[in-house]
């Protein structure tokens, strides 16, 4: 007779390693209760192991090249700070400097 109370949900998260050490243990017991559930088992995950979507390399590239022009963005946007800060920097000591001399005289 076909077994009628499969975890269908559980089973899948068993499947794919997505599982809590809980729902792993129950869903052993439930395998060890009737020995030909094994066989269901690795049936599904061999289903569910080869339809897992994998990354496609246009996808990776697209990503990595987006995570480099950000990251552009951001250094030029820091060089721009910095590049502010030093000639602020520069125009405060020539103004001082000019400000000395004209007070030696």
């Amino acid at each position: 007779m076909p077994d009628q109370n499969i975890p269908w949900m559980l089973l899948e998260r068993y499947c794919v390693d997505a599982c809590t050490p809980q729902q792993k243990a129950e869903l052993e017991r439930w395998i060890a209760e009737k020995p030909e559930r094994q066989v269901l088992v690795e049936r599904m995950r061999g289903l569910l192991v080869d339809t897992q979507p994998r990354p496609n390399q246009a996808d990776i590239e697209r990503e990595w090249a987006r995570l480099e022009a950000a990251m552009k963005r951001h250094s030029d946007h820091r060089l721009m700070l910095v590049s502010l800060i030093a000639a602020g920097l520069l125009t405060l000591l020539g103004v001082a400097w000019i400000v000395s001399r004209h007070a030696m005289r």
